[in-house]
Parts: structure tokens; C-alpha cells; sequence
């Protein structure tokens, strides 16, 4: 993964989900209100307000054109006028002033917040001018402070240093970026090397669904191999597992009992089965609950073995020199660390244009070496 930033970032352009919610339902509730205190009383057609569902934008304007007939008092009291205080220009004067909130305000913001929720798709924040970007943490932080910045994640396949496939996303996780850039892999895929990030459930059963070979690190396969972990109660292989009463015995002596199965969505929407046990003994006990996913337990397993094969030691030591390079000589370089454009579609054809050139520098060092 690298994250490439298009453009600095001011305060004012950023867009973050949870405070556009939280402002979109601040106005959904004042929209109810005021349609209830000042516009029903007013329009002698009913408007029925469902209060479960929030009022778009859309319907705010058709309460507008429902608010028109303000033309049709104009007209009667600029043919008749009357001088003094007269009932139709005081409803005039209500109704001009619901229908300049209702026009200039609650339509105006209404339509701003929906245009907003479109452009989220899943993220939490979005770049104004740039609203296929998405806030990343970079490694130069010179503040020293975490800071974010508006970037793309950008996912390269290699091969002996040489990029054969890439693409840009607005995700700043790497773990969903993997079935993605390998969906629209142009060639044959042999074996998929990646690093711990990409170690998903989703992610190893779906390339054993297209029975393509891979060796892919999971989150605790380093620390599963120091010897500390292999002696320790919290591993798991350590703990007596009784299939007649489906229980786990702790290696101190707490016994945990399967309670129930729990079912649960990733961001992804993928479905994960979760085996609950809880402890005979919950006060004393370490923790009160043991939860069990069966099949990604399996499929770390089958990973590990992989991982741990001669081979398997062997083609993945070769990864870190395969792929890392090729992000340290694009910004080292070739000076390359910011984007050119902005945009996707932008960003991945400059992107493609670096890529390619760094390519060909490496193929022409290497037959001139040759």
C-alpha cells in the first residue's frame, strides 16, 4: 500500500460523515416542527407528513409550488388595492415568509446533506474538492500529531520488481482493496504473496473458492511463532477441548461451555459465524466469554503450514524485496510523492504513467548491465 496525497488539505473543504448525520437529522427535526407550527395551519391542502421516514429534497420543493399560489394574492391585491390592514396581505406576508424558509433553507440544506451521503459510499469522510479522495494517516507526519491528509490508496502486483497490475482506491484499509485489484488482473495468476493486512477470513476462503494458490500472513501469525505465545494460557492450542460437551477447559481450570452462535457483517457485507462459550465461573474466571470463528480458525491453519513450508519460507521472504522497492524508487527516484491531478479516473492514468516509466528505466538498467 502506499497513500498519495493530490493536494493540501484546509479545514474548511472537509466533509466527515458523522457530523453530516448528526447536522441532517438536527434539520430533519426542525423541518417536522415548523411544518407542524406554521405550514400546516397555513395550506388549506393537507400535507401528510410521514414522521418515521425524514423529508427530502424533493418534497420540499413540491411544498414550494404548493406555496405559489402567493402569486395568484399578489395579483388580487395589486388589481384591488386596499389601503390599510387587509387579511390578504397579511396571509401574503406569512405565507412569503414560509416559503422563503422553505425555498432558501430547508431545500438548500436538505439537498446539500443528500448530495453529501452519496459521495460517502462507505467512507467516513470526503475531500470537497477532490470527492473520490479520502482522508489517510501518512508516514511523513512532521507534526508528529497523526495528522490526515486527502489521499489514494494505491495497490500494485509485481513480479522481479516489475509492476504488472495496479489500481487507485478511496479506501484507506488495505484488507478490501485485495479481491478488487485481483478481479481486474489482466494475466494468469500463479501465487498471491501479500503481507499480514491482506490476511482476512473474506479474503483467504474467496481465493480458495478460485482455488488460486496464495501465502498470506494473518494478524497473529508473527506473534504465533515467538515461544512466549506457544507456553501462554491465551493460546489456544493450550487449552483442553472436550467435543462431547463442546467446551474448552483453560489451562488454569475454567471450563467454558458453547452458549450460542453469532452471526455478524463485515463492512463488506460478508457473513461471519461466531461461536460464543461462556465460563461456568464468570466472576473468577479471566474472561467471562470465549468466542470461536471455526472457519477462519481452519483457514489460519492451512495458511500457517503454507507459510512455514520450505517453499512457502522462501517465496515470501522474496516479497519484501520484490514489491517494496518499487514505491522507494517511484519517490526516491523518481522524485514522485505527490499527484499531478485529482480525480480517480485522473490519478490512475498519472499513476499508470509513473508506473510505466519506472519500468522501463528498470528494464533498460538491466539489459545494459546485461
Amino acid at each position: 500500500m502506499s497513500a498519495i496525497a493530490p493536494s493540501i488539505v484546509f479545514e474548511s473543504l472537509k466533509g466527515w460523515k458523522k457530523a453530516t448525520e448528526k447536522f441532517s437529522a438536527k434539520l430533519q427535526e426542525q423541518i417536522q416542527i415548523y411544518f407542524q407550527e406554521e405550514i400546516t395551519p397555513l395550506i388549506h391542502q393537507a400535507i401528510k407528513l410521514d414522521e418515521e421516514k425524514p423529508i427530502s429534497s424533493e418534497q420540499l420543493l413540491e411544498f414550494a409550488q404548493v406555496l405559489e399560489e402567493l402569486e395568484k394574492l399578489n395579483q388580487d391585491i395589486e388589481e384591488i388595492p386596499v389601503k390599510g390592514k387587509e387579511e390578504r396581505k397579511t396571509q401574503r406576508r406569512k405565507l412569503k415568509k414560509v416559503l422563503r424558509k422553505v425555498k432558501e433553507d430547508f431545500s438548500v440544506r436538505t439537498e446539500k446533506y443528500e448530495s453529501y451521503q452519496e459521495t460517502f459510499e462507505g467512507s467516513n469522510s470526503f475531500f470537497k474538492t477532490d470527492p473520490d479522495a479520502t482522508f489517510m494517516r501518512m508516514k511523513e507526519d512532521h507534526m508528529k500529531n497523526g495528522q490526515l491528509k486527502t489521499a489514494y490508496n494505491l495497490q500494485i502486483a509485481t513480479e522481479n520488481q516489475f509492476v504488472l497490475h495496479y489500481d487507485v482506491f478511496s479506501n484507506p484499509t488495505d484488507t478490501k482493496t485485495l479481491l478488487p485489484l485481483l478481479e481486474t488482473y489482466p494475466h494468469d495468476l500463479k501465487t498471491v504473496v501479500a503481507d499480514a493486512v491482506y490476511g482476512s477470513e473474506e479474503n483467504l476462503l474467496r481465493l480458495d473458492e478460485k482455488e488460486v494458490n496464495h501465502l498470506i500472513k494473518y494478524a497473529m501469525f508473527d506473534k504465533e511463532q515467538k515461544r512466549g505465545y506457544k507456553q501462554s494460557a491465551r493460546n489456544l492450542g493450550n487449552w483442553y477441548y472436550n467435543g462431547k460437551e463442546d467446551s474448552y477447559t483453560h489451562p488454569d481450570g475454567w471450563c467454558y461451555r458453547f452458549h450460542h452462535i453469532k452471526h455478524q457483517k463485515t463492512q463488506t457485507d460478508f457473513q461471519q459465524e461466531i461461536k460464543v462459550y461462556y465460563a461456568d465461573e464468570p466472576e473468577s474466571a479471566p474472561q467471562k466469554g470465549l468466542y470461536m470463528n471455526e472457519r477462519y480458525q481452519h483457514l489460519k491453519t492451512k495458511e500457517c503450514q503454507a507459510l512455514l513450508s520450505p517453499e512457502g519460507r522462501q517465496l515470501f521472504a522474496q516479497r519484501k524485496m520484490d514489491v517494496e522497492p518499487v514505491f522507494g524508487q517511484i519517490k526516491a527516484c523518481l522524485g514522485y510523492k505527490r499527484c499531478n491531478l485529482r480525480g480517480k479516473r485522473q490519478v490512475r492514468i498519472d499513476m499508470g504513467l509513473v508506473l510505466m516509466a519506472n519500468n522501463l528505466l528498470k528494464y533498460n538498467k538491466r539489459t545494459t548491465q546485461n
